[in-house]
């Protein structure tokens, strides 16, 4: 019964258009992965989290939306002036970033979210070459590959945490072209020591 109950609501959800997106996310999928769902409920403040959450299911009152809802009929882009505009062209898209912008002095809004992106990217590589440059030497003499003789048992060793490229250094050093790892007023000078061609 439960299950049937179910079913008829999700046939009712999926006759509305924009309110039915969140169908095709594979919801259990999401979850299990973890896009952030008890960062989202537990650490996002309302305001934000109701934003994350229409802007996923196209619910913003973007002049998209509020001429489809009959509240506005020309409603413009309040960088380009653009009619008929879409969350997208809003959040990524507005050409007025990359003409206008982007051409004063700073960090335009593509470039601060793309160094966040990479700033998280950084922390988590920096955490790893942190954990093996503290983890013991391998012996010169053990070999990648343990081979075993026939007729013998293997002998079961302790697996690394370590994998990859880092497990076969500890002294690695990293650096980042992002303004959180520069001197203050201080521009990045490319390392020497790498080439880097087209």
């Amino acid at each position: 019964m439960k299950k049937e109950a179910e079913e008829k609501r999700l046939i009712v959800v999926h006759q509305y258009e924009m309110q039915a997106s969140w169908l095709s996310w594979g919801l259990d999928k999401m979850m299990k992965s973890d896009l952030g769902w008890q960062t989202m409920l537990y650490q996002y403040s309302q305001n934000l989290l109701k934003f994350v959450l229409n802007s996923q299911t196209n619910t913003l009152p973007t002049p998209d939306n509020l001429r489809r809802w009959k509240l506005k009929r020309n409603e413009l882009c309040g960088l380009c002036g653009q009619q008929e505009v879409t969350l997208s062209h809003i959040l990524a898209g507005c050409p007025w970033v990359p003409n206008v912008e982007n051409k004063l002095k700073g960090e335009d809004r593509y470039k601060w979210r793309h160094n966040n992106v990479l700033l998280l990217i950084a922390a988590s590589i920096k955490e790893q070459v942190i954990v093996a440059g503290k983890a013991p030497e391998r012996k010169a003499k053990d070999p990648l590959i343990k081979f075993v003789r026939a007729g013998e048992a293997m002998k079961r060793s302790i697996p690394s945490k370590l994998k990859g490229l880092l497990s076969q250094a500890r002294d690695w050093i990293v650096d980042f072209d992002l303004p959180e790892f520069r001197f203050p007023h201080s521009a990045y000078v490319f390392p020497h020591e790498v080439c880097a061609t087209l």
